[in-house]
């Protein structure tokens, strides 16, 4: 454990076990809109149009042109990935519910907006704690593993872009650089992941070239 957080949940987690704590009906009315806004949004049928979305803009430049110029011709996903991304939804929101009743206090999700040349790019943080914004991943027991040892081996396989994503957060809250709330999907292990060793301005070097080029 490297975060006072994870302490605090285990904790919390292990008093539970024992029968010594409980989750207050307030934070389970709060996971439980937090779920139904989820489901809402995901199942909502509205098709996506391709905009560069603070999600979006790690992916590598050509994937992201392509998705742009030749909509008609990208891959469709699988049926199943609507259920794998309310599930990562779910998970958010369980593990929010776990700060909050292990009493780490924290900043909620909000919108944030980064402004470019000819428009801006907006996207919503997951939240922010001890003045570093953090982002919650669930993550398959491979990647939990693997891809989310540590930050040098999530640079080398971050194919969906998380290091851009966080710094463009970063830069939209003027909160510093955190890191990832790792969950393992396969049996509930959980960790933190920092990004302390970020190197921001090359990150976002990158970024502006990637939006100046889509």
């Amino acid at each position: 454990m490297n975060h006072p957080a994870e302490v605090a949940i285990h904790s919390f987690l292990q008093n539970v076990m024992l029968g010594n704590a409980s989750m207050d009906k307030a934070i389970v009315d709060l996971i439980a809109k937090d779920v139904g806004e989820a489901v809402s949004r995901q199942f909502s049928g509205e098709k996506r149009k391709f905009k560069l979305r603070m999600s979006n803009i790690g992916r590598k430049k050509c994937q992201l042109w392509f998705d742009k110029n030749h909509p008609d011709e990208k891959i469709s996903d699988s049926p199943y990935f609507l259920i794998n991304m309310i599930l990562g939804d779910i998970i958010e929101a369980v593990f929010k519910g776990l700060l909050r009743a292990a009493d780490v206090k924290f900043d909620d999700s909000e919108q944030v907006s980064l402004p470019t040349k000819g428009g801006h790019v907006d996207g919503t943080y997951d939240l922010v704690l001890n003045g570093k914004v953090d982002d919650v991943k669930s993550a398959s027991a491979w990647s939990y593993k693997h891809k989310f040892e540590n930050y040098g081996s999530l640079a080398e396989h971050d194919a969906f872009g998380y290091i851009p994503q966080l710094a463009i957060y970063s830069e939209g809250t003027g909160a510093d650089v955190g890191g990832w709330w790792v969950i393992n999907k396969g049996n509930g292990e959980f960790k933190y992941v920092s990004a302390e060793t970020m190197d921001k301005d090359a990150v976002m070097k990158k970024v502006r070239s990637t939006v100046a080029y889509i």
